[in-house]
């Protein structure tokens, strides 16, 4: 008997990290230092799975909020199984979690599926509006 393999419907969750459909910066334990804590912008980080639906949802809600802020704000996402020392360094215990850094320091944070309102709100905190 041969297991049939399910194709995602409609956008799916596969491809929901991908920098193609978010314009967002894939970050890495390696490059985690230079592209967050040393940002001279403020960072949003998507601590999140390629597999998870919740992580798609979550990064959509974070690009349609943060359209507005292009250029003020930097969005990055890291795949958080393949990235253990950051994910443990910021005892990441959900996914997806959302970190906000500003002078590399985090500023808040958000656990689970995001709405677009808790995106602006800190967004506005990171920029002072």
């Amino acid at each position: 008997m041969k297991i049939a393999e399910i194709e995602p419907q409609g956008p799916g969750i596969e491809g929901a990290m991908t920098n193609e459909d978010f314009n967002i910066v894939s970050i890495t334990d390696d490059s985690f230092e230079g592209e967050v804590l040393k940002s001279p912008i403020p960072v949003l980080v998507v601590f999140g799975s390629e597999s998870s639906g919740s992580t798609y949802i979550t990064l959509r809600q974070i690009k349609e909020a943060a359209r507005e802020y292009a250029g003020k704000i930097k969005i990055g996402k890291v795949e958080a199984a393949e990235n253990m020392v950051t994910t443990k360094e910021f005892r990441i215990r959900q996914i997806p979690t959302v970190l906000f850094f500003k002078n590399g320091l985090v500023t808040g944070s958000v656990t689970g599926t995001v709405r677009k309102r808790e995106v602006r709100t800190g967004i506005r905190d990171l920029l002072n509006e």
